[in-house]
């Protein structure tokens, strides 16, 4: 799923809202509609958090161990998730050159 287009005014219309593709499922939950509006700000700002603590950057002083559990929490989701895209891109290329 690419939102970046859409989100930026160069897509005309969502591929979740084309009849036949707008169910998605996240974490065994099917939802229906565009991705980006089921995302809280809660959830946007630890997307974002993502990005510096990738970069090296905590969102608190100190070490690992003294990071809020919610962040530490929203990291593993969101590493679990970024891992099953991965596999699921590998599992595709293989399938591609059978």
């Amino acid at each position: 799923m690419n939102c970046r287009g859409c989100l930026e005014g160069k897509k005309k219309l969502c591929e979740f809202e084309v009849s036949g593709q707008e169910a998605w499922k996240f974490e065994g939950k099917e939802y229906k509609g565009c991705p980006f509006e089921q995302v809280a700000s809660l959830s946007a700002n630890f997307l974002r958090a993502y990005n510096f603590y990738k970069n090296g950057f905590l969102p608190n002083e100190g070490s690992w161990l003294e990071q809020p559990a919610k962040f530490i929490e929203a990291v593993e989701v969101i590493e679990n998730e970024l891992a099953e895209i991965k596999q699921e891109q590998v599992r595709k290329q293989r399938n591609a050159y059978k």
